[in-house]
C-alpha cells in the first residue's frame, strides 16, 4: 500500500536498521511514483527523512541516488535539506567539483546555499572566492559563517562570530556549545572550560557539552576523574554513541586503567569502524598492555583513515612493529 505514508515511513526505518537501506529506497521510490505528484509536501519530507537515516548509515551513494526521488513541488525547506546531504555525500567521497557542479544545477539560493557554495570552494582551492562569499555573510548571518569556518578549522575567524551569534542568542545552546568549541580549539582552555560549565549549569543533560569539556581534559590529562562522570552521563543520555565511548576509553587510559580502556575503545572501534582516531587510541591501549601485533594493525588502519596525522602514527606503528620483534619500546 504505497499510498499508507505512516506504514513506508516505519518500514523504511526497519530497512535501513536491518542494513538493507536498497531495500528502503525501493519503498520510497514506489512511494514517489505513486503518490509524489498529488502530494509532494508529505512524500518530500518522506524522502528526506530516508536521506537522512541512510547518511547515519554511511550509505552516502544511496543518499545521493534518494535525492532524485524528492518531487516537484516539494517545500523549498524540505528540497534544501536534501541538497545538503546530497552534497555532503559528495564531499565525503571527495568528489568536491561535483558537488558544486551539483550546487550550481540547483534553483535553489539564499544564504544557506552561498555557505556551502563557500565551504565546496575552500575544498577546492579557492579560497578567495570562499572568502568573498563569507565576506557578505558575516554581517547578514553570522551563524553560517562561523559554521563554515569551523568546518574548514579556521577557528580564529569562527570565534568573534560565534561570540556576535551568542550575544545575538544568549538561550541558544548550540552556539554556546559552538563557541566554547572554537575557545578550545584557539587554544583558551580556561575560557572554554567556563563555558562548557555555565552551560551544563544550565542545561545539565546537554551531552555534546558532557563529552566535549570530558575529552577536551582527557586530552590534557587533568580532571580525569571528573571527566570520567561527565563522559558516564553523557553516554546515559546517548549510550550507543561511538565518539562518547571512545572520549570513555581514553580517560581510562590516561588513568592508566587500560583493560577497561580496550574493553572501551574495541566497543568504540565496532560502533565507528571507519573512525581514525578511534583505531589510534585502540592502539595505544594494546600497546599498553603489551599486544603489539594487534597494535600494529590498528596504527595501519588509523593511517589509511587520517592522513593528517601520518608522522606521529607512523612513529607509533614503528614502535608497535620493533616490539613485535621482541624489541625494547
Amino acid at each position: 500500500h504505497p499510498r499508507d505514508l505512516e506504514a513506508a515511513r516505519a518500514l523504511i526505518r526497519l530497512e535501513v536498521e536491518a542494513e538493507q537501506p536498497r531495500e528502503a529506497l525501493r519503498v520510497a521510490r514506489r512511494v514517489t511514483d505513486a503518490v509524489g505528484a498529488e502530494d509532494p509536501e508529505s512524500v518530500g519530507e518522506l524522502v528526506r527523512t530516508s536521506m537522512e537515516l541512510m547518511a547515519r548509515a554511511g550509505r552516502w551513494d544511496l543518499t545521493a541516488e534518494a535525492a532524485s526521488l524528492i518531487p516537484e513541488g516539494a517545500p523549498e525547506g524540505v528540497r534544501l535539506q536534501a541538497l545538503r546531504l546530497e552534497i555532503e555525500g559528495l564531499q565525503r567521497s571527495e568528489r568536491h567539483r561535483a558537488a558544486l557542479e551539483r550546487l550550481d544545477s540547483s534553483d535553489l539560493e539564499g544564504p544557506e546555499v552561498q555557505a556551502i557554495r563557500s565551504d565546496l570552494l575552500f575544498e577546492i582551492g579557492e579560497e578567495g572566492r570562499a572568502r568573498d562569499l563569507l565576506q557578505s555573510l558575516e554581517s547578514s548571518n553570522p551563524r553560517l559563517a562561523a559554521r563554515v569556518y569551523q568546518g574548514q578549522e579556521l577557528y580564529e575567524e569562527a570565534l568573534p562570530l560565534w561570540q556576535t551569534v551568542v550575544d545575538q542568542n544568549p538561550d541558544s545552546l548550540q552556539a554556546r556549545f559552538s563557541l566554547g568549541a572554537a575557545l578550545e580549539r584557539t587554544g583558551r582552555f580556561q575560557e572554554a572550560t567556563e563555558t562548557f560549565r555555565a552551560l551544563l549549569g544550565e542545561s545539565p543533560d546537554f551531552h555534546l557539552a558532557l563529552n566535549y569539556l570530558g575529552y577536551m581534559w582527557a586530552e590534557r590529562g587533568e580532571n580525569l576523574d571528573e571527566a570520567q562522570d561527565l563522559v558516564e552521563r553523557a553516554l546515559e543520555l546517548d549510550p550507543g554513541n561511538g565518539a562518547y565511548v571512545d572520549s570513555l576509553g581514553w580517560i581510562f587510559y590516561q588513568k592508566g586503567e587500560y583493560e577497561k580502556a580496550l574493553r572501551q575503545l574495541r566497543r568504540a572501534a565496532d560502533l565507528l569502524p571507519r573512525d581514525g582516531t578511534v583505531q589510534e587510541h585502540l592502539g595505544d591501549a594494546l600497546l599498553a598492555l603489551g599486544n603489539a601485533e594487534e597494535a600494529r594493525a590498528a596504527y595501519q588502519r588509523a593511517l589509511e583513515l587520517q592522513d593528517d596525522e601520518a608522522p606521529a602514527l607512523e612513529g607509533k606503528l614503528k614502535d608497535a612493529e620493533r616490539r613485535e620483534r621482541g624489541g625494547s619500546p
